[in-house]
């Protein structure tokens, strides 16, 4: 009885873990801008307002890669918009970005001088 409950347990747990790794929107942020870049904020396209800065430091430094992971609700849409500001305040928004779908995000710009990004799925 003690092993089948213990079993029963480590099942459990095993299942919680997986669905707790997949309740996250994961991605990453790639700057190929040429310059370096204060602030990025992600909202879904939905909402009227910009979540928190995504930088995990002061300053994002052109060419550099960072690891973004969004927390999923029952209430998680997958377009989501995307404001990036430099250190002069200039800043883009790039919209419906689908990160249901795409999780490489590379911004650069393109050859008329605007930001601008390409999506790609991992392997």
């Amino acid at each position: 009885m003690k092993t089948k409950f213990l079993s029963t347990i480590v099942v459990c747990l095993c299942f919680s873990i997986s669905v707790a790794a997949q309740d996250y929107l994961n991605f990453t942020v790639t700057n190929n801008t040429g310059v370096d870049l204060q602030f990025i904020h992600v909202s879904e396209s939905n909402k009227n307002y910009w979540g928190k800065d995504l930088i995990p430091d002061d300053v994002f430094l052109a060419g550099d890669t960072f690891i973004v992971s969004l927390p999923i609700t029952k209430y998680t849409i997958c377009a989501h918009d995307m404001k990036v500001t430099d250190f002069e305040d200039d800043y883009a928004i790039l919209e419906g970005v689908n990160l249901c779908k795409y999780d490489k995000i590379t911004l650069y710009f393109d050859r008329y001088g605007t930001l601008t990004w390409s999506l790609e799925v991992s392997n």
